[in-house]
């Protein structure tokens, strides 16, 4: 009888932590779901910013250098939309 009354109680243990654990994985899929057109968004502005500054310089070297950050921020953003992982893919493959 106390051996019943062990199982049972270990068993409502591993289905509370196993509940638990399903709810934390849904929940970091649905951060990571509205996380990522957050990004999108901030690097857009970034670059929409950056580009206002560039047509209000008056130096070349300036303007250049404007247009060299609008670069960076678009190959980072072109590196995160290609980290994402697809629907239904769990790894990525860094080979591409």
């Amino acid at each position: 009888m106390l051996v019943g009354l062990a199982l049972a109680t270990i068993s409502e243990a591993i289905r509370n932590a196993l509940e638990k654990a399903v709810a934390a994985e849904r929940s970091a899929e649905v951060l990571l779901y509205e996380l990522n057109p957050r990004i999108r968004n901030n690097l857009s502005m970034v670059a929409s910013v950056l580009k206002l500054q560039k047509r209000s310089q008056k130096g070349q070297a300036a303007k250049d250098a404007f247009a060299s950050a609008v670069a960076r921020v678009h190959v980072i953003a072109n590196a995160h939309d290609h980290l994402l992982p697809k629907e239904g893919q769990s790894l990525i493959d860094m080979r591409e």
